[in-house]
């Protein structure tokens, strides 16, 4: 099962650093609802980069790696890591 979530890249009270947003059965259907919501959100918020919007397979592990990734990271806000697509870590 692959999730489409958001991860927040800054604290906000309240919120969860990582929200999932919906499940698809396949990575291909996740790829294009995270491009619609990251194109729509990136014209909306143009100056925002305190978020990223990711596919990501639904494992323990790879969850965790994800929120290292994100913590640290400055990535914009289409910035998605979906190893299976890019052929690299999120770590």
């Amino acid at each position: 099962m692959w999730l489409l979530v958001i991860v927040l890249l800054n604290n906000v009270p309240g919120l969860d650093k990582m929200i999932k947003l919906k499940t698809y059965a396949t990575s291909e259907e996740c790829q294009i609802e995270r491009n619609r919501i990251g194109y729509e959100m990136a014209a909306a918020y143009p100056n925002e980069r305190d978020f990223v919007i990711a596919c990501q397979l639904s494992t323990t592990e790879y969850n965790a790696r994800l929120l290292r990734a994100a913590e640290g990271s400055k990535a914009p806000v289409l910035g998605a890591c979906s190893p299976s697509h890019t052929g690299r870590s999120c770590s």
